[in-house]
């Protein structure tokens, strides 16, 4: 099924998900995916700009003027200068750990569990993100829309056209359910993805129902089958998005049942050739009750059938399958829609019925079966080979067996107030082309619709079910509901396969321009997703990047706690430099309340002294923080950049005096720094 050109670019409502979740914008695949490559960067930045909300949140909270120690100024540093939660989650573990034998757990646990939360929320936030596209349903423009008719006409070419169309729409659709509504298939097959349901859901599936006709006619009272769709949402179903309030629901019953043959079928001879003939009412020879042949079916007899052949050869034989329909229209048997003119048996004025007879024509089995319809009981001949010299092989006990069906459809505004018509016959409603029903597809097909096909070689069949006439409907019925679904989409598509016109009226193309399907060429996102996603983002990143200039302009007007703001702003990696160079007397720093200091343009800062790389600290230019004559009396050592400088470990003095390892203090420095040789740093 080609969209290309034919699917709808905007915004639409998907009224399957009600009129503010169903909001849609459907684009092509491509601009679609750089919109979800987009959301999924976009949702770890609003990640970043949420932590750093709370980051200043926790900052501030702990933010005191009072000494405290180490644990407490590192904590504040690192949800400063933390960019992410992923960033304070590793700083706070490390924290954690070099301070494990001093238990911080009370103090920076509750940060990094937050931290932790913050990853995981915002991770499932991205997954869900992929929301934002919704089930991959897109809208048919339906500009080509031609809704199909049954076309009756006498030109040869456009009768023998109309045929070809109908055979491949059905063979189309049974393709379509082999692959989509098999038990056995996992539904992930592309070709099942195009309609906006895989499959049409059956509420009953009864297969123990009892005869459909009068008592008496059908070979059991039960074990038949009743079928019910039960009420399809034509929005939901079909994608037919007209809105809750103009939405209609769709029901198609099906019942069958083999029928009895005693006191129905005779043997006649025609021309030196033996048939059987099976009378369930007048066959019409040409759809008209006044030439008619006293029997409805006609077939050679079992022996004609099975006459002797050398088995082993290659055969090209198959089951012989033929349908037989008569409708009911206003009450009333309508000839020109019927083959046969049913015995009162049979008429159901409430819906269209229909026979299906299997003839075995020269088929064995290998196994003897006593389903209803196959009734394969009778032993007339073995096969011979060198695996099994004795095979037994069976053939029907009659010339053909017939089943009976009977097929039901009903519209409803809304079922649950008991708005709804009567079940119905299907020329009622005109509502589908005669190719999506139980006849179109017996006919086309024939016996190749049969379940067993898989299982047939050479005109012999080695499996078959118990209850295969069951299974065989029940595929028919599959193919009868692909039909649905896609007779839906080929009107909007204007690919009708019969006779086609253009819708009449504006009403009618307001259900063209209304068809949903799937395409794997386009995506829809959910205009709701998108606006919750981009505007809680927008809203969070906003906060983050105004909060830090808002708590600036009120400590600025003394509305707020100037020392928790300072401290905010000077626990910044690049404030914290600024100390340490201004402290050790480097530079000429002004802006020292702004993100930014800055130096006087011809400053020069220190570089580190390595010698120790296990604790390295800050050269001191020669003479900085001394007299000069203590500057000028010292040996100083000169650096590769012809600045001079004295080793002085002024900022890490304390921690020296801490560990043990080094007491002495600045004089001492100096002292040893005497003792060295003349080294540039």
């Amino acid at each position: 099924m080609d969209s290309s050109g034919q699917v709808y670019l905007g915004v639409w409502t998907n009224w399957s998900l009600g009129p503010a979740a169903g909001a849609s914008l459907t684009m092509t695949r491509e601009q679609g995916n750089l919109l979800i490559a987009f959301t999924a960067l976009f949702v770890p930045f609003v990640a970043s700009r949420f932590w750093r909300i709370f980051a200043i949140l926790f900052h501030q909270c702990y933010s005191t003027p009072h000494p405290r120690d180490t644990i407490h100024h590192q904590r504040q540093v690192v949800l400063r200068n933390a960019t992410s939660p992923e960033s304070g989650l590793i700083s706070f573990l490390r924290l954690l750990w070099a301070w494990r034998g001093q238990r911080p757990w009370l103090r920076v646990l509750p940060i990094a569990l937050f931290a932790l939360l913050s990853i995981v929320a915002f991770t499932v936030a991205g997954g869900f993100s992929s929301k934002i596209a919704t089930t991959g349903e897109v809208l048919l423009k339906g500009d080509s829309c031609r809704a199909s008719y049954l076309l009756v006409s006498t030109n040869m070419t456009e009768v023998n056209l109309s045929r070809s169309h109908a055979s491949t729409f059905i063979n189309n659709m049974a393709s379509y359910a082999q692959q989509c509504y098999s038990k056995q298939s996992s539904g992930q097959i592309l070709e099942c993805a195009k309609f906006v349901t895989r499959t049409i859901p059956t509420a009953t599936m009864d297969y123990n129902a009892s005869c459909p006709f009068k008592s008496g006619i059908c070979r059991r009272d039960n074990s038949n089958i009743r079928f019910d769709t039960g009420h399809l949402d034509s929005n939901r179903v079909f994608g037919l998005n007209l809105g809750e309030d103009s939405s209609l629901t769709f029901r198609y019953v099906l019942q069958c049942a083999p029928l009895a043959t005693e006191g129905r079928s005779e043997t006649i001879t025609v021309s030196n050739q033996n048939f059987t003939t099976y009378n369930y009412g007048p066959h019409l020879s040409a759809r008209n009750d006044t030439q008619s042949r006293n029997f409805t079916h006609l077939v050679p007899d079992i022996e004609t059938q099975y006459s002797p052949i050398k088995l082993g050869l290659v055969k090209t034989i198959n089951f012989l399958l033929t349908y037989r329909s008569f409708s009911m229209f206003q009450g009333s048997f309508n000839p020109r829609e019927s083959d046969f003119k049913p015995d009162p048996d049979l008429i159901r004025r409430d819906g269209d019925v229909s026979l299906a007879f299997l003839s075995g024509n020269g088929v064995y089995l290998f196994s003897r079966t006593d389903d209803d319809w196959y009734k394969a009981t009778v032993n007339t001949a073995t096969l011979s080979s060198a695996s099994n010299p004795d095979q037994a092989l069976y053939r029907p006990e009659e010339a053909a067996s017939p089943l009976g069906c009977v097929q039901q459809f009903q519209y409803c505004r809304d079922p649950t107030k008991g708005q709804c018509g009567s079940l119905l016959i299907w020329t009622y409603f005109n509502l589908m082309p005669i190719a999506t029903s139980l006849k179109g597809v017996i006919d086309t097909l024939g016996p190749t619709s049969l379940a067993p096909q898989t299982f047939l070689q050479q005109g012999m069949l080695s499996r078959i079910q118990e209850n295969q006439w069951q299974l065989d409907v029940e595929r028919w019925w599959q193919i009868v509901l692909a039909g649905f679904q896609a007779t839906f989409v080929n009107t909007a598509q204007g690919s009708g396969l019969f006779g086609t016109v253009k819708p009449e009226n504006e009403h009618d193309w307001e259900f063209c321009r209304n068809q949903k399907i799937r395409s794997a060429e386009h995506a829809s996102f959910s205009i709701l997703g998108l606006a919750l996603t981009y505007s809680a983002g927008a809203i969070i990143i906003i906060i983050s990047f105004i909060i830090a200039p808002i708590l600036g302009l009120l400590q600025k007007y003394d509305r707020y706690n100037k020392y928790a703001y300072l401290e905010w702003e000077g626990d910044t990696a690049i404030q914290l430099h600024r100390v340490a160079q201004d402290e050790l007397g480097h530079g000429h720093w002004s802006r020292c309340d702004e993100t930014i200091p800055i130096t006087q343009p011809d400053d020069l800062l220190a570089p580190l002294d390595l010698s120790d790389p296990k604790h390295p600290c800050w050269l001191v230019p020669l003479g900085q923080g001394l007299t000069p004559s203590e500057g000028s009396s010292k040996q100083s050592a000169e650096s590769s950049s012809g600045h001079t400088y004295v080793e002085v470990r002024r900022a890490c003095s304390d921690a020296h005096a801490l560990d043990g390892n080094h007491s002495y203090g600045l004089e001492e420095e100096l002292d040893d720094h005497q003792n060295r040789p003349n080294t540039a740093p």
